[in-house]
């Protein structure tokens, strides 16, 4: 690998690693805060559903969401049905945190402030409107006027700053090996690599923070624009979507739920991810039409 490759992408790194540690920081004091905890709290009170306080506890992890939903699964609290309704809830409180954390950092870094905000916007609204429509339509089956089940949210801020920097050891290995690879992809003589849209497409299905960091990367090369960007990150999402599902979330569903209603709700948390990915790409259209009609940019995408 040659010295104008590293170079390259060492002087992309110093940029954006900088900011990414920042800012995870700061979403994790922000998750580890009262005000955050309270706004745990009182999610429980605005759905008054028999699961709220499972949906709540999605903002620590899915895994503590889906446990919590498990037990009251098993104590006959709450039906099948209503698991499938608490899961996909649960969605939009996973989608805060992990923009927090992780999604709002990385992509404002790699791709600059107005694509990733752009894109974390779109993304954050289509888990609202997902999320509005679980509500709607299995609020009378899930209607509770009592608290069944508490859940706090509490996380020292110590154990918060462990997490994040755990959190930016990951996110900092993930992204300078995608970094590094695009750039010798790009700038290789003796190597044909596939396009640069399949390219962004198969980083971003297997990993979100990897397709962050090839569209950075060719964003700073100047080999596509900010608007095919922003239109293929969503594609790579839904695929995504898949993999994780196949390697992280039906397993996890699986063993709190058993085979059958584990697979059950597997598969429609999944479906509402993927629905929640179409609206995304369908927003991201409507995004970049109006870009046009405005006059910023005018690409043929």
């Amino acid at each position: 690998m040659s010295e104008k490759v590293i170079g390259e992408a060492v002087l992309v790194l110093q940029t954006i690693l900088p900011r990414i540690f920042l800012g995870i920081l700061a979403g994790s004091l922000i998750i580890s805060s009262p005000i955050f905890r309270h706004i745990t709290k009182y999610s429980v009170k605005f759905f008054k559903i028999r699961s709220s306080a499972a949906v709540a506890a999605f903002f620590a992890d899915k895994a503590v969401g889906l446990s919590v939903l498990a037990e009251m699964y098993k104590k006959g609290v709450i039906n099948e049905k209503e698991v499938v309704i608490a899961s996909v809830l649960g969605l939009l409180p996973l989608s805060i945190r992990s923009t927090f954390l992780t999604l709002a950092p990385v992509s404002i870094s790699t791709l600059g402030f107005k694509l990733g905000v752009s894109f974390l916007t779109i993304e954050l609204l289509s888990k609202f409107i997902i999320a509005g429509i679980a509500y709607s339509f299995g609020r009378k089956i899930t209607m509770s006027t009592e608290t069944i089940m508490d859940y706090r949210n509490e996380q020292p801020v110590f154990s918060s700053l462990l997490f994040a920097l755990k959190t930016f050891f990951r996110v900092s290995l993930i992204i300078s090996l995608t970094v590094l690879l695009t750039a010798f992809l790009i700038n290789s003589d003796n190597f044909t690599p596939i396009d640069e849209r399949s390219m962004l497409i198969l980083a971003g299905a297997g990993s979100t923070l990897a397709g962050f960091g090839v569209a950075g990367s060719l964003l700073s090369e100047g080999k596509l624009n900010e608007e095919v960007v922003l239109i293929l990150l969503f594609v790579a999402l839904a695929l995504h979507r898949a993999v994780e599902a196949v390697r992280y979330t039906v397993p996890l569903n699986i063993s709190l739920f058993g085979y059958k209603t584990g697979a059950r709700v597997a598969a429609l948390t999944f479906l509402a991810n993927e629905i929640s990915c179409i609206i995304g790409l369908v927003l991201a259209h409507v995004f970049v039409a109006l870009r046009i009609i405005w006059g910023q940019h005018l690409y043929d995408i």
